[in-house]
């Protein structure tokens, strides 16, 4: 665009000798002369020589354009618009982008937000939504400004409040796409005067000679001029003799030239010159080093950051960066660009294998010796130093080492390390309190046992409901009999999986077989049914096991039930005198639920 301006302008100079002329509206590009962005969270971080610029999520970039390239005296008036034209090669989030005036100078290569020059109210948003495409936004009346006080020109921002975004810079010299920003002059009125001629440019080779053109027409002869005035009559002489010839009179002055006749037609165009020699070769990009590629004259690759082009032919296994006779550097690595933003948080990874214990750490150093309480002292007991016991009320701590010594009797032995409390005063006597017996009701045979308080706290009235056992088969001999199948337990526990045994007969549970869910039969049983109702959210198994304490195992009767339903398992399973039953549940979750388990035994 340069080149086309210089000849507009060559043009418009040549023209201005012969005829002053109105000009039509022509687009001028102002120059980018510097660009940077700077980051609030890195202070004091000067970024003028990145490739990028930076906008949003704590970064503002600027520009600035020299307006040297527009004619001399032009006007903001004669500014029919000016556009600002930016690259958008990445877009984080999309959204808004502020145009701010910068109301300060700054450096390009010294810039930091620290020093981040005040910036004037936006006077355009651009929308940057798409990666890879122009933007453009209309700056007009901020040229007009910069033209009516060229002062005021230290360039623009970029700024975003939610976007986040780049754009190439003038370093960009991969995509190549900086900032511009356009001009578009209207009528600049006549023409001045012609600027001097610069200097002749070097002469070029001589193209051949064209044929001679026709030849013109002769121009028409001018008028004749006027004939000369005729010199005075002399006076006449006597008659004599005829005297020599006079001398010719003086010819007249030569009349005016006539004008000029029209110029000849234009000869033919000459012949075409000789083609000029082919210029050298251009360079051929191949892409990363190879050491196994032969490479010619011209060609260029990457390597380690940087770019080199070969300088001689048939280059092959020469290191780029190291045989400077083979290789010429053609782009040095650019410095490290400055952190991104960051990403989204990845998904956690696994869990790592267990790393090796490690060594046994020195021992550290003694602890001070500290106090070791007794209990009650005891005239058979030998004490130690810091041995601390309770006498009369009083504890004493031992300050050396004694036995039989009476705490109380021999302070250089014994300290008081604290003193029996006076005696507080007598409470006021209180009621005596009673229980007693309400009702007691037979309950539905497998329902659970209960008992309620329909008294006062100093008087319990005890209700009980007693459920009804199930009735057993009929007794083979004479005489009275106990019924088959009498319920040895029928309990309601709360099970999850933070216990697996529970007791036959009472409430107690643990997550390990103790004595404490045991139940001892003394005279033994036949274990012939288990009934079981769950309300716990898993499908549970309920086992009965049998033994002795340490020694138990499953009795092989057992059943498994849903969640709000019940389960029955029937058997015959003799149990030792003397043996212990108890429950083991298995498959629970760990929501504390209801369940109910019943065990029959004859």
């Amino acid at each position: 665009m340069g080149l086309a301006r210089k000849a507009l302008g060559l043009r418009l100079g040549v023209a201005a000798v012969f005829v002053a002329t109105v000009l039509p509206a022509y687009a001028v590009e102002a120059t980018l002369v510097a660009d940077a962005h700077v980051n609030s969270a890195l202070p004091s971080v000067n970024s003028g020589t990145i490739s990028n610029l930076y906008v949003g999520a704590g970064y503002t970039s600027l520009l600035e354009f020299d307006l040297g390239v527009l004619p001399a005296g032009t006007t903001p008036a004669q500014v029919s618009k000016a556009v600002l034209r930016l690259y958008l090669n990445r877009v984080d989030v999309a959204g808004q982008v502020q145009v701010q005036p910068v109301n300060a100078a700054w450096g390009e290569y010294s810039v930091t937000y620290a020093t981040l020059p005040a910036l004037g109210t936006p006077v355009q948003t651009i929308s940057a939504n798409q990666a890879g495409s122009y933007v453009t936004v209309d700056v007009t009346a901020l040229v007009q400004g910069w033209i009516a006080d060229p002062a005021s020109n230290y360039g623009l921002a970029l700024a975003a409040d939610t976007a986040a975004v780049q754009f190439d810079s003038k370093e960009n010299d991969l995509s190549g796409h900086a900032a511009a920003l356009d001009v578009t002059l209207a009528s600049m009125g006549p023409q001045g005067p012609a600027g001097p001629i610069g200097p002749t440019g070097l002469t070029g080779p001589a193209g051949a000679v064209g044929a001679s053109g026709a030849m013109g027409p002769a121009g028409a002869v001018g008028p004749k001029g006027d004939t000369g005035s005729a010199g005075q009559t002399g006076a006449a002489g006597p008659a004599g003799a005829t005297g020599a010839q006079g001398s010719p009179g003086a010819t007249g002055g030569a009349g005016p030239i006539g004008p000029i006749g029209p110029a000849g037609l234009t000869g033919a165009t000459g012949l075409t010159g000789a083609t000029g020699p082919s210029g050298p070769p251009g360079i051929v990009f191949l892409g990363n080093y190879s050491p196994v590629t032969n490479y010619d004259k011209g060609d260029a690759v990457s390597y380690q950051g940087s770019s080199y082009v070969s300088i001689v032919a048939s280059n092959h296994g020469n290191t780029p960066n190291s045989v400077t006779s083979a290789w010429a550097l053609l782009a040095a690595e650019g410095a490290p660009g400055t952190t991104g933003f960051t990403g989204a948080p990845g998904a956690t990874g696994p869990q790592g294998a267990t790393g090796p214990q490690g060594a046994q750490g020195v021992a550290g150093p003694a602890g001070v010796v500290g106090m070791n309480y007794r209990g009650s002292w005891n005239t058979g007991i030998g004490y130690q130093g810091n041995d601390a016991v309770s006498f009369g009320g009083n504890t004493y701590l031992a300050l050396a080492a004694n036995s039989g010594i009476e705490p109380d009797l021999y302070p250089s032995a014994w300290a008081v390390l604290a003193a029996r409390g006076s005696d507080g005063p007598t409470g006021p006597p209180g009621a005596a309190a009673t229980v007693s017996i309400g009702t007691v009701t037979t309950g539905a045979a497998g329902s659970q046992a209960a008992v309620t308080d329909s008294g006062t706290t100093t008087a319990a009235v005890l209700n009980f409901t007693i459920p009804q056992g199930a009735a057993g088969a009929s007794g083979t001999g004479g005489g009275s009999s106990s019924p088959s199948g009498a319920v040895l337990g029928s309990m309601y526990h709360a099970v999850s999986f933070t216990n697996n045994f529970y007791s036959v007969n009472n409430t107690n549970a643990s997550a390990s077989e103790n004595t404490s869910v045991l139940t001892w039969l003394p005279a033994g049983c036949a274990a012939t049914t288990l009934n079981v109702y769950s309300q716990q959210p898993a499908q549970i198994t309920v086992a009965l096991r049998e033994g002795t304490p340490g020694s138990m195992v499953d009795s092989g009767l057992a059943c498994t039930a849903a969640s709000g339903a019940s389960c029955v398992a029937t058997g015959g399973v003799a149990i030792a005198a003397g043996s212990f039953v108890d429950f083991h549940v298995t498959g629970e979750n760990g929501t504390a639920s209801a369940v109910w388990m019943a065990l029959g035994c004859s």
